[in-house]
């Protein structure tokens, strides 16, 4: 069910360039718990040292758009191969169900030898709590790639030129490696947003970003199994 070997390095790869950094914080994560004979427990790692550098780097830019950040990552297994798992992260509804999510819509797919991308508008509406309530949007650019050791690489990056509402910053990185069982899956996160939350919903504000992305880790590792 877990990998039996710590990860190896990746390879040199230009679909790697400018998050070299989320692909170090993903090999870095810890594994789940083993409960049992065949079953393991999975958690969310929070990545503050993530959070620090994209407010540094916008800083560096001039940017004043990103006021609130959020990183976190999960290792956890599936059922199936790589590049089935790719194909569910590909997917457009799988995403919108994973996220809970009011909207995700398919924009432009692209296919280019081993490499696949797809551009996703997504929507997330009334998220927050009493009148601190706030719709999101935001498209992305999805890509995988597939490596010559069986490894796939899955990429996220925030589309900057589409409109967009409350969403400033978005990277992240996955990489899904074979396993005797299945796959295994190490995914690092990281978002913004030009929203400062009043001191008193900091923390729940944080809970509540953290409890999506488990829920979106959870609902497609349980979509394998599904499959």
């Amino acid at each position: 069910m877990l990998p039996d070997h710590p990860p190896a390095p990746l390879p040199p790869t230009r679909f790697l360039a400018g998050v070299e950094d989320l692909a170090a914080l993903a090999l870095a994560l810890p594994l789940p718990v083993v409960d049992g004979p065949g079953r393991c427990t999975a958690a969310p790692a929070h990545l503050p040292s993530a959070e620090r550098a994209a407010r540094a780097a916008a800083r560096e830019a001039g940017r004043r758009d990103i006021a609130t950040t959020f990183a976190f990552g999960m290792a956890f297994p599936v059922q199936g191969t790589p590049a089935e798992f790719v194909a569910r992260a590909l997917d457009p509804e799988a995403e919108r169900a994973a996220l809970s999510a009011d909207e995700v819509v398919e924009v432009a797919p692209r296919v280019d030898g081993a490499r696949r991308e797809r551009t996703l508008r997504i929507a997330m509406l009334d998220l927050g709590r009493g009148p601190f309530r706030y719709d999101f949007r935001w498209t992305l650019r999805v890509a995988s790639e597939a490596l010559p050791d069986g490894r796939h690489l899955l990429r996220y990056d925030f589309d900057e030129s589409a409109p967009r509402q409350r969403v400033s910053y978005f990277r992240g990185l996955a990489i899904v490696e074979p396993t005797a069982s299945g796959a295994f899956v190490r995914e690092v996160i990281v978002a913004g947003s030009p929203v400062a939350p009043p001191f008193f919903l900091r923390q729940a504000v944080h809970d509540a970003a953290e409890s999506i992305l488990t829920k979106r880790w959870v609902r497609l590792a349980e979509r394998a199994a599904r499959r």
